[in-house]
């Protein structure tokens, strides 16, 4: 859209080149965010992978636990990379939707001259702001490619399965510390845990989940670790005191607002498992879709969850 823009309108004569050229650019930019994206993403999963080798501080050496240190510094600049790479990703998109828009043919002199500088000005302003954090962000790389390349013996180990799993207990044991600890290290939970200890809820999330909170909604997030306390942990009592009402609730919520589906058959879908007792309405604000629900349904109807693939499911339940 945007070269259409500029290729049937004389454009080039109302902006400097270097204007122009950042127009015409902003479209090539974008694929390239969302490609810096990706290969972040996947350095945020080998820094991962050293952590689940490196899992018990308590049987390493003091280098491995150097390591340890070092690999959680990394991925809080990886991670800083990415919610950086959003946000210009939501900016540039921003700038690309408002030439669109506010190109109109025959606009008189002042009201053109009026949209002409606003786009200059937010170009200049803009532009600035994306050379400074690319200088920042190709330092950054530096120091992530360098930890990764001299730890990659770590990390095939890992990809190649060459070291302990811990069991599913002990796994989400250690989630349940680093939810309750300072906002380090940012990891996806693929656990749905139900602590009575706790009196907690801890419901499955993805990293990606809790970054889309913090670009909608940022003034009602301080942080990574504020999404996840309000968003991802929920009080034991709100499924277990009227849990008839909460699976209506939920079921009602998935479909209407996650499926994006009719009210009419969201009610439907809710009144249908509104009474089925056997079903933890927690299993059901667990669930990213209809479909994952639905698999998990099928599991139970079938008596056979270990087939249920989409998260863990850990209940801890207090001893008699």
């Amino acid at each position: 859209m945007i070269k259409e823009v500029l290729k049937n309108n004389s454009l080039e004569e109302l902006l400097s080149k270097n204007d122009f050229e950042f127009i015409g650019s902003l479209e090539k930019n974008i694929d390239e965010i969302h490609q810096k994206i990706a290969e972040q993403k996947n350095k945020r999963k080998q820094a991962i992978a050293i952590l689940k080798v490196l899992n018990n501080p308590n049987e390493l050496t003091e280098a491995q636990i150097t390591t340890l240190n070092n690999t959680n510094e990394i991925l809080n600049i990886i991670n800083y990379n990415i919610s950086s790479l959003y946000s210009i990703e939501v900016d540039l998109n921003k700038i690309c939707q408002n030439f669109t828009n506010s190109y109109v043919p025959n606009l008189s002199k002042s009201n053109s001259d009026s949209i002409f500088d606003s786009i200059r000005n937010n170009v200049d302003s803009y532009s600035n702001e994306l050379s400074n954090f690319n200088v920042a962000f190709d330092e950054n790389n530096i120091k992530i490619d360098k930890f990764l390349k001299s730890n990659a013996s770590i990390i095939n180990s890992a990809v190649y399965g060459q070291f302990v799993k811990n069991d599913s207990n002990t796994s989400s044991n250690n989630f349940l510390k680093t939810v309750s600890v300072d906002d380090e290290v940012h990891v996806d939970n693929p656990y749905l845990i139900v602590s009575e200890k706790n009196k907690k809820v801890y419901l499955p999330y993805k990293v990606n989940e809790v970054y889309g909170f913090l670009e909608k909604y940022p003034n009602s997030y301080s942080n990574f670790k504020d999404v996840v306390k309000k968003e991802f942990v929920l009080s034991l009592d709100y499924f277990t005191k009227r849990p008839a009402y909460t699976r209506f609730k939920e079921s009602y919520n998935l479909i209407r607002d996650r499926e994006g589906k009719s009210i009419i058959e969201a009610l439907k879908y809710s009144f249908d498992l509104m009474f089925k007792d056997n079903l933890n309405p927690a299993i059901i604000a667990a669930c990213k879709t209809q479909e994952q629900l639905d698999d998990y349904l099928t599991c139970l109807a079938h008596n056979n969850l270990s087939a249920f693939k989409h998260f863990e499911i850990q209940f801890n339940v207090n001893p008699l």
